[in-house]
């Protein structure tokens, strides 16, 4: 290729291709290529920070905050 394949900035590629003889003849078909991806970027939290605040007799199991990460690869 002329330049690097990423699965994330395009999946799938669709070309013809043409297969000609010395007398004319020619037929086509069509090529699709699918991009299999990589695990090639890491997960990413939706904030550069958490904080979160808890009173001591609080419940045990109890949910304190959610914080969320998001895979590109996914």
């Amino acid at each position: 290729t002329a330049a690097a394949l990423d699965r994330e900035k395009v999946a799938r590629y669709s070309l013809v291709a043409r297969a000609t003889d010395g007398g004319g003849l020619w037929c086509e078909a069509e090529v699709v290529v699918v991009l299999l991806d990589v695990n090639d970027s890491p997960p990413m939290f939706n904030m550069p920070h958490y904080t979160a605040s808890v009173y001591e007799n609080t419940a045990t199991k109890a949910l304190l905050t959610r914080i969320q990460a998001i895979d590109p690869d996914l």
